[in-house]
């Protein structure tokens, strides 16, 4: 497992070793930082101005897609830092002028399924009487709510207090208020090791010198989606379909309550449907999507859909029936998938009954996460057009700014 780079050990000595997302960096100014966004077999890279109360502004951005293929776990962790570095270069080339010669100051690297997995744990500390919160008290319970877990903190390559409540009631500010019942969630998340080596390498490599903040994409999509909709009472379900794996996440007070992992990704959806080009069967479904689909490929699509759908619903439905074996699932999905296959796995959440699972025993209601749905956190310049991926871990990188 991974150790943490970025954090500070744990211990009684340690003055606060969990890091929080309340007010780190207030009252920055204009930060310039990299961005890497590392897939189940691809990788971006973003260079990214933040600032104090704006949107983030990606500057220059390049995604480099790999082909998995049959490769021992060394060999993926390999491709896949090369693939990393090669879009570090071309981000890095592709700066505006004026931007070239303006120091990188820190790399977030955003890393997904089926590299790293995250859990929630949690901690309640009483007091006779109020006393004043300080980073010490948090880092004390969030310390004791991973200890729950029974795992080495060593095993950690990313630990966060996430949320805190005082007195049953949650605050983005805990510090220098007074309480006497104090509630930390604590995400903590694991990564594939090699993985986790070839991409720290890689990145050294290009960011010499400059510190790296590992983040799970579980941490990042939670964030921004609590951003964009708020710490819904009932929860929210966050499917994110990669190309060869999947993630299902359940946030509940917006917070991290549980996550499983998929094997299959969009490049098994399309190896089942069957096909002699990937990007005809994407235009396909795109237009499937749109409802904007007539011609013979498209009913010839439509009849593959309708042969592989089964296995989709028996797929997505036992890992449902998992995830709420103790407590039904909120009725609200977020969507984050290839933008062409987007609306039609959409339309096949809304769609299939799946009413079993939902708390409201309603179908799903499901919002594709867009990349124009984030403009109040990130934007770019020029004609950029990052994809909604890259774009969920540069939010990520703003909202710990501000």
């Amino acid at each position: 497992m991974c150790s943490v780079h970025s954090a500070r050990p744990f211990g009684p000595r340690a003055r606060y070793t969990i890091p929080t997302m309340f007010g780190l960096h207030s009252g920055s100014k204009r930060e310039i930082v990299a961005v890497a966004d590392i897939g189940s077999s691809s990788a971006a890279v973003a260079i990214v101005a933040l600032g104090s109360d704006q949107p983030a502004v990606v500057l220059s951005q390049h995604r480099t897609d790999v082909t998995m293929g049959e490769r021992s776990a060394e060999a993926l962790a390999s491709t896949i830092a090369s693939a990393l570095e090669q879009s570090a270069q071309t981000a890095r080339l592709n700066l505006p002028d004026e931007h070239v010669a303006e120091q990188i100051s820190s790399v977030y690297a955003c890393v997904h399924a089926p590299w790293t997995r995250s859990t929630i744990a949690h901690a309640l500390q009483t007091y006779d009487e109020d006393i004043k919160v300080t980073p010490d008290v948090i880092a004390k319970i969030g310390n004791e709510a991973l200890s729950a877990s029974g795992r080495e903190h060593a095993d950690f390559f990313e630990t966060s207090v996430v949320r805190v409540e005082l007195n049953g009631y949650p605050t983005g500010s805990p510090v220098g208020k007074t309480a006497h019942r104090i509630l930390a969630s604590a995400l903590s998340s694991t990564c594939d090791d090699a993985l986790y080596r070839a991409a720290s390498d890689a990145l050294a490599r290009q960011f010499p010198n400059t510190r790296i903040r590992w983040r799970s994409a579980a941490r990042a999509i939670v964030a921004t989606s609590n951003a964009l909709s708020g710490k819904q009472g009932d929860g929210i379900i966050i499917i994110t379909i990669g190309r060869e794996a999947a993630s299902i996440i359940v946030v509940r007070r917006g917070v991290l309550d549980q996550e499983e992992l998929l094997s299959d990704g969009l490049h098994a959806l399309l190896r089942r449907i069957g096909g002699d080009s990937v990007q005809e069967m994407l235009n396909v479904l795109h237009l499937i999507g749109q409802d904007m689909c007539d011609s013979a490929a498209c009913e010839s699509m439509r009849t593959a859909l309708a042969r592989v759908e089964p296995d989709l619903v028996r797929l997505f439905g036992e890992r449902f029936a998992k995830l709420a074996t103790h407590r039904r699932l909120p009725s609200r999905i977020i969507l984050l998938a290839h933008p062409d296959v987007q609306q039609w796995l959409s339309k096949f959440f809304a769609r299939i009954d799946f009413t079993q699972f939902s708390v409201t025993s309603q179908p799903f209601s499901v919002v594709p996460l867009q990349p124009s749905s984030m403009g109040h956190l990130v934007i770019t310049e020029g004609k950029l057009t990052p994809d909604a991926s890259l774009l969920v871990s540069v939010a990520c990188a703003q909202i710990e700014s501000d």
